[in-house]
């Protein structure tokens, strides 16, 4: 086989560079739907100005960016890459915004941060944008700029290598092979796609090596680079760059096996894994060293993983030894040594991974998505996937370039053995079953088979390249009808280029930011903590800068047990206990999200609906019964097609008791319309016929109900009450209530002599505690009697705690 590179070659450039075209414009429709969604406005509070004395660079620590999709980690990329360059650091290894108060640890190796951070720099130079700014907008191109530079790459090293139709059919498996095309989100940065390139660069690098007519002392050379490159996989992923290794590794076995009668040299296993040896030591000390020397994490890049690669490599040169010449070469005891030391930790290693409950298995909180388009692909594995959904559309789009790519290497199978593709075929193929039995078990996997696929690809359109014109024309057309499934299934539908409608994702996702953006103004960017699902919980940490407990990082093991004790708490001292222990001061419960009553499920063992889950927190939370030290604070959603039943529950922790807590509940129901749930607890108030705080309250409750009769004889006990100085020792922010209540009623002479104390008492932390309608109330009651807020800053923050509507209301209001 001629596998030089001939200029007849540079006709198959073109398909190179249509798929270049390709990705460019779909990430380009990609880029405009991500900055279309997270343009969208905030409706509670101004949007963050750019601040570059943030860290996030934007003003309290706050940020805009939603990523696509199910991507949770996406933030964490982020949010780690702003704070790593905001200390002057090149690694990151703690951060206090999970498992709060305390903090959490950050295993996530630095690579991925310090490619983000880069094409941050540059367009931090180019634009002038505040750095953290910055890297949101590096985190729109991060991976779709990784795709591009690893399909130029790999299409032009295979084409000088296996010829130009191999390099084209290469170009096309990384464009468009579902579902490794879709591996390189943009908005929605993430570490699998880096991990994925070093991995297929690590199969790459052995193609010289396998190819026929290769000295073996020029193999070595290149069978070392590719342990390098490997070591660079399990350094960026460690369950991802296992796979690409242990599938090397399986391969030569098999190409042991295949070649018992072969006269050709066996491959140099001991370069390979010297490589990969020597970049894991490597790279662990650039991760940890000198202070962070944890020997106990196997979820992330160690030294054992070298060891067991050493061994690894003895295991597989002995075994190719013993299939040629049927005896074993004496030893030295240094070489005894590494391979018997490496071989134990190896096998240990197998068996460690083997199991399903490792914590090796754990570290990726997407491994059960298929892709992360959002297009509902998920479930614990391949079979479990398939059994589900059948041979639908996405998994034709799967399964059909494996089962094309299979059936090539059948038909083709005596040439390329007799043209001395034996190893390699088999190092591929049995990367691809290890791998397709890793997908057994995390549906993410197939990526990673898809990258020993394409290779594959490559190595069938190298041989059938000799052939003729003919041949490579129908190689093309067949090639192009298996992987159009894939192609269609990633391009994104009408609903998700441009200006058009949200989806309920996107909906959901600007719901958590202006959600972050108001609790964060509202606790005066404090880095207040909250506890809610992990989803939310994770949209409050980036988009608000507060800080959370329960987060789906594998890190976060302490918190996320942590909210679930909480939530599933079925005594009430024992939930407030728990929750100043963690010094949480809001809980957050959207109404569509049931992630609470997972916490529950966990921390009980309880379903939903049985009697213990009832005794529950979160429970307690979905039917009002609220401790006394639990104040619900009105947030509000605007009008949004789908969510008109819907609402997000805030409840603010407080050392608050009765009546006080029932005032406020009653006002909450109030404000969000909830009319009859304030008439049940307006009977509860009834009880409290002295309180002050109680009556007015009440008063409100009756004006909203149009109970004109009970409302004159509680505005006659309000008298009674302030005839007797009942208000001397009232909460400011119950005066302001009170001053509301006597406007409305027309008692305009007592509503302003509290409107006066309220405004000569007032200071920033009793504005905050303030609802929004009783805020916009007493800026109206303000501008009635022609006063305000001594203060400036007082003023100004008052109307900023206001959201953009209603200031507008209060501007042109008369």
């Amino acid at each position: 086989m001629s596998l030089r590179f001939r200029p007849i070659s540079l006709l198959w450039t073109i398909v190179p560079v249509c798929a270049v075209g390709f990705l460019l414009w779909l990430n380009a429709v990609r880029i405009e739907r991500v900055q279309h969604v997270s343009a969208q406005p905030d409706w509670s509070v101004d949007i963050p100005a750019e601040d570059a004395s943030s860290p996030t660079g934007y003003a309290g620590g706050t940020r805009r960016h939603i990523v696509p999709g199910p991507n949770q980690p996406s933030y964490d990329w982020i949010a780690q890459t702003q704070q790593m360059l905001a200390s002057h650091s090149w690694r990151l290894h703690r951060v206090d915004t999970d498992n709060a108060p305390f903090g959490c640890e950050v295993h996530a190796a630095s690579p991925y941060r310090w490619w983000l951070a880069l094409i941050a720099t540059m367009d931090h130079w180019f634009s002038g944008k505040p750095l953290g700014v910055s890297v949101e907008r590096a985190a729109l191109v991060a991976d779709p700029l990784l795709q591009l530079l690893l399909l130029i790459t790999v299409s032009l090293f295979v084409g000088r290598q296996l010829g130009g139709f191999a390099g084209a059919a290469t170009a096309a498996g990384i464009a468009a092979m579902f579902p490794f095309a879709t591996g390189f989100l943009a908005g929605a940065p993430n570490s699998v796609g880096l991990a994925e390139a070093c991995g297929l660069w690590s199969l790459l690098l052995l193609l010289p090596a396998v190819r026929p007519g290769v000295s073996s002392d020029h193999a070595s050379r290149w069978w070392f680079a590719a342990g390098v490159a490997g070591a660079c996989s399990v350094w960026i992923r460690p369950l991802i760059g296992v796979a690409f290794v242990g599938g090397v590794a399986a391969g030569g076995v098999i190409a042991a096996l295949l070649e018992r009668r072969s006269s050709a040299p066996p491959p140099p296993w001991r370069a390979w894994s010297a490589g990969g040896a020597a970049m894991i030591l490597a790279a662990f000390l650039v991760e940890y060293f000198p202070s962070e020397m944890d020997p106990a994490r196997l979820e992330v890049i160690h030294p054992l993983y070298g060891l067991a690669w050493l061994g690894a490599g003895e295991l597989l040169a002995t075994l190719a030894g013993v299939s040629r010449l049927g005896v074993i070469k004496t030893w030295s005891m240094a070489r005894k040594t590494v391979a018997a030391t490496g071989a134990i930790t190896f096998v240990v290693a197998c068996a460690v991974f083997a199991s399903r409950e490792s914590g090796f298995w754990n570290t990726d909180p997407l491994a059960s998505q298929l892709t992360g388009l959002g297009d509902g692909i998920a479930a614990p594995g391949l079979a479990d996937w398939l059994r589900r959904d059948g041979l639908s559309r996405a998994a034709l789009a799967t399964l059909l370039p494996a089962a094309a790519i299979l059936a090539g290497l059948a038909v083709t199978w005596r040439r390329l053995r007799a043209d001395g593709w034996t190893r390699g075929v088999a190092v591929l193929v049995g990367g691809a079953l290890v791998t397709l039995a890793v997908s057994s078990i995390q549906l993410r996997a197939w990526m990673t088979l898809d990258s020993f696929l394409i290779l594959l690809l490559a190595v069938l359109a190298g041989s059938v390249a000799v052939r003729s014109v003919a041949a490579r024309l129908l190689g093309g057309g067949v090639l192009a009808v298996v992987l159009w499934p894939g192609l269609l299934h990633s391009l994104p539908d009408r609903q998700a280029r441009g200006a058009a409608e949200l989806t309920s994702t996107e909906v959901r996702a600007v719901i958590h930011r202006d959600l972050a953006h108001w609790l964060a103004l509202r606790s005066d960017r404090s880095g207040a903590i909250a506890l809610a699902s992990p989803e939310l919980t994770t949209a409050l940490i980036f988009h608000g800068g507060l800080r959370g407990i329960g987060t789906l990082r594998w890190e976060n093991r302490e918190g996320f047990l942590a909210a679930a004790r909480i939530a599933s708490a079925t005594s009430m001292d024992e939930a407030l206990l728990l929750l100043e222990r963690r010094a949480v001061r809001y809980l957050v419960a959207p109404t569509w999200d049931a992630s609470l009553d997972s916490y529950v499920t966990l921390g009980l063992n309880a379903a939903p609906g049985s009697p213990l889950h009832e005794k529950s927190l979160v429970a307690s939370l979905r039917r009002w019964a609220l401790p006394p030290w639990l104040r619900p604070v009105p947030y509000s959603l605007p009008p949004i097609a789908g969510y008109e039943s819907e609402a997000v529950r805030v409840f603010e922790v407080q050392q608050q008791q009765e009546p006080l807590a029932s005032s406020r509940l009653a006002e909450y129901f109030v404000e969000t319309e909830q009319l009859e749930l304030a008439a049940g607890v307006r009977e509860k108030l009834l009880r409290y016929p002295a309180n002050l705080g109680a009556l007015v309250a009440r008063a409100q409750v009756e004006r909203v109900r149009n109970d004109t009769a009970g409302f004159e004889r509680t505005l006659e006990a309000i008298a009674r009450a302030l005839e007797r100085g009942g208000d001397r020792r009232l909460p400011w922010e119950r005066r302001v209530n009170l001053a509301i209540v006597l406007a409305q009623a027309k008692h305009f002479d007592p509503a302003r002599a509290q409107l006066d104390r309220c405004l000569a008492e007032a200071n920033a932390t009793e504005l905050r505690t303030l609802s929004t309608g009783a805020l916009f109330r007493l800026l109206a009651l303000c501008k009635f009697f022609k006063v305000e807020i001594g203060d400036p800053q007082l003023r100004e923050l008052a109307h900023a705690l206001l959201p953009p509507e209603l200031r507008q209301r209060l501007a042109t209001k008369g």
